[in-house]
């Protein structure tokens, strides 16, 4: 059996085709493989991504905790602080109206007795 330039023309041709066929199911493959690669890396990117803003969140309410338990506490000291000069104050506005009237009543009694005295 031998065979004409004519079929050994096409059964190059075909094995070229073939060849290609291979070669396009290949990139194919090859294509699907790393589009499913992408969506994977894709997919960790966004469960990281989510894992973060979960992370931040929680930090973000922690801190907006302890910056109210320190505003509270600084309230606090201030009202503290605000009574303890209060009661100071009237401490100090009770001595000095107690030292003036001592004051006043001994001033009198030094001028009643210059007056009887002239």
């Amino acid at each position: 059996m031998e065979m004409t330039p004519f079929a050994l023309a096409l059964l190059g041709l075909g094995a070229l085709i073939l060849v290609a066929l291979l070669m396009v199911l290949r990139a194919l493959s090859q294509t699907q493989t790393r589009a499913s690669e992408a969506r994977q890396s894709e997919q960790m990117l966004n469960a990281q991504l989510e894992a973060q803003m979960q992370a931040l969140a929680t930090s973000q309410s922690e801190l907006a905790g302890r910056l109210a338990q320190v505003t509270e506490a600084q309230t606090g000291a201030q009202i503290r602080l605000t009574k303890a000069l209060e009661e100071r104050l009237d401490k100090v506005s009770h001595r000095l109206n107690q030292s003036l009237g001592e004051s006043a009543t001994k001033t009198a009694q030094s001028l009643g007795q210059l007056n009887n005295r002239l």
